[in-house]
């Protein structure tokens, strides 16, 4: 069951990654447009999260509020980096850096959650360390133009992978302490991303010359987009609080990462012809063996 979990989760992070490359190489050219596919994908994550079993009368404890409202703001601020460090760089390299986020949860479980990590596990965190290093100063290409991976983009690499972190802290204290509550935190989360979303997209719009009507946003591969997106997001944050409250955190998040990492690897080969050059692949090679290393530790 934790493999069908990983398999579930990873396929279908990978599903909503490739709708927002879509969305941003073809929708997203202003800052008030991600937060209006953020608005559209989280509320049609609710509606999938209230149409999945089992159909019982939901509850609202203390924990989910106070967690779901965190996690919501950290949510919105992983979604818009991971946005702007998607629109820098190429998609395999960007999606393989933001595996690095799970070291957080990892650290925090050895001195909070009484988790463990082996010598093979150490090692896995010191390739880390390496591959970073290689991918820094990378050279990428996409489509047969050279580019070079600049500061900018480390910046918001950096921050997705503090925002994506944190917010697995929570999900997972929550599975920990609440599990009876998942669903419940799930919704309070996606509302409030909803509500801060709305927030952002009117503020941002207003300051925004030029900006085109909204109904000149909404169509039908836009809406297709985001339907596709938020139920992949259903899906898969479904399949993640189940397991994560009764797995490891050394071994489900490189797990599920080492697997969306090979998954993401092939699409953006295959859709976006995108390749990386020999220093960016030694870096990205070293990413996923220090995930395998942490899955088998």
């Amino acid at each position: 069951m934790l493999w069908v979990a990983i398999i579930g989760v990873s396929s279908l992070s990978t599903l909503y990654s490739l709708c927002l490359k879509i969305l941003q190489k073809d929708h997203i050219r202003a800052r008030h447009d991600f937060f209006l596919f953020s608005f559209l994908m989280n509320l049609v994550q609710a509606i999938v999260l209230l149409l999945l079993p089992p159909f019982a009368r939901l509850s609202f404890s203390r924990e989910s509020l106070i967690y779901g409202l965190v996690a919501g703001l950290l949510i919105l601020a992983n979604y818009l980096f991971m946005v702007l460090a998607l629109a820098n760089g190429p998609l395999a390299l960007t999606n393989s850096l933001f595996g690095i986020n799970m070291l957080i949860p990892i650290v925090y479980g050895m001195f909070f959650w009484d988790e463990t990590l082996s010598i093979r596990a150490v090692g896995g965190l010191v390739l880390f360390i390496v591959s970073i290093l290689f991918v820094s100063n990378a050279t990428y290409y996409e489509q047969n133009t050279a580019k070079k991976t600049g500061i900018q983009w480390l910046v918001y690499v950096l921050l997705s992978f503090l925002c994506g972190g944190t917010t697995m802290i929570l999900s997972k204290q929550l599975a920990l302490i609440r599990p009876d509550q998942n669903r419940s935190y799930l919704l309070v989360y996606i509302a409030a991303n909803m509500v801060l979303s709305v927030l952002a997209y009117l503020f941002l719009r207003r300051r925004a010359p030029g900006a085109k009507p909204l109904k000149d946003s909404l169509g039908g591969k836009y809406l297709a987009l985001c339907l596709v997106a938020g139920t992949a997001m259903a899906g898969a944050n479904t399949f993640f609080m189940r397991a994560i409250g009764v797995s490891s955190s050394a071994f489900f998040f490189p797990a599920t990462r080492g697997l969306g990492i090979i998954l993401m690897l092939a699409v953006s080969s295959l859709i976006f012809r995108e390749r990386l050059s020999r220093r960016a692949l030694s870096g990205f090679i070293l990413n996923a063996l220090a995930i395998l290393m942490l899955s088998l530790g």
